[in-house]
């Protein structure tokens, strides 16, 4: 008996191990390229502490332990036209229509609305007990937009408020707190609300994009050969085997009637599987399409999205982009 249980797990794992990725599975597996600009500081802000850098920073750091992301440097804004040079068949994209694509997928920018280390101070004439008992309130609010770096379109606006009065020791704006993670820095209540802060936009931001493909680019094609390049790899988790779907496209595309703004117009030109994976590239074999040219977006061919009862973001003070 013992042994007949011990073959069917077997067999059981061996079916497992041979039945396809799932869908959802596929999906999720693979980390967006997100980057974190400074955000502005709070307006007339002169003090020597810059809180638009800090709460970016604290923010990129705290995507990139998520491990949901590839945190990537802020890149140009992408050129509707990009230069490419034919060599015996292959095509590729020269330097600076290389610099010119895409390095990350969204990137993330906002302002800084308010910042105040001590919103309640105590009165000057405390005695030393309540000096002890006087804790700091600090309060920060924050704008943060999710942009999409190839259309230039604003996908989702959040503000963030958030208040502490757990700290001990006085917010000093005269310091850069360059390590936020230094005890220092967490023993003012500023710098637990900032801290907080960077948890909840790093929560926010992986719901938000949780039923976003990832986006790659093909920065080389090769005709002759049927084979392409694509500046996504192993730091996506991109994987041999993988499919993706070739898609040209027009931004700001108008309705010819009224010059309506309709988005932007996607079309498919064909299909590439991964054959071989780099770090940050990827080489993959043209099965279907003639038509594909270096800068053309990527996208897996598996797209799962969530039901309507699995969206966890609520609307609250959210404002979506016209083309979300």
């Amino acid at each position: 008996m013992t042994h007949g249980f011990f073959k069917l797990a077997l067999v059981l794992l061996a079916v497992g191990m041979l039945l396809p990725e799932s869908a959802a599975t596929a999906e999720t597996r693979f980390l967006k390229k997100l980057s974190v600009e400074p955000l502005v500081n709070p307006r007339d802000w002169q003090e020597p502490f810059r809180p638009g850098s800090a709460i970016a920073l604290m923010l990129g750091d705290a995507l990139s332990a998520s491990g949901e992301f590839q945190m990537v440097r802020p890149g140009p804004k992408f050129r509707k036209r990009r230069t490419t040079r034919a060599m015996k068949g292959s095509e590729t994209l020269l330097p600076e229509a290389i610099m010119a694509t895409p390095i990350s997928q969204y990137r993330i920018g906002g302002r800084v609305m308010v910042f105040e280390p001590e919103t309640d101070p105590p009165p000057e004439d405390r005695t030393q007990k309540e000096a002890l008992r006087h804790r700091e309130h600090a309060e920060v609010e924050v704008v943060i937009d999710l942009v999409n770096v190839r259309t230039g379109r604003s996908f989702v606006k959040k503000t963030f408020r958030v208040t502490a009065q757990e700290g001990r020791t006085p917010f000093d704006p005269e310091k850069n707190y360059l390590d936020y993670e230094a005890r220092e820095f967490g023993r003012s209540s500023m710098g637990r609300a900032l801290q907080k802060l960077a948890l909840q936009m790093q929560s926010f931001i992986a719901e938000v994009l949780m039923d976003v493909p990832l986006e790659g680019n093909l920065i080389w094609v090769d005709k002759k050969s049927h084979s392409v390049l694509i500046d996504l790899g192993e730091a996506n988790a991109v994987q041999v085997q993988d499919v993706f779907t070739v898609f040209s496209l027009e931004p700001g595309f108008t309705d010819p009637l009224n010059q309506a703004d309709l988005g932007d117009k996607l079309t498919r030109q064909g299909i590439v599987k991964v054959v071989e994976v780099q770090d940050r590239f990827a080489k993959a074999r043209i099965t279907a399409g003639l038509d594909l040219t270096a800068g053309d977006l990527v996208v897996p061919k598996t797209r799962v999205r969530l039901k309507k009862k699995e969206k966890r973001v609520q609307n609250g003070d959210i404002i979506w982009g016209a083309f979300k």
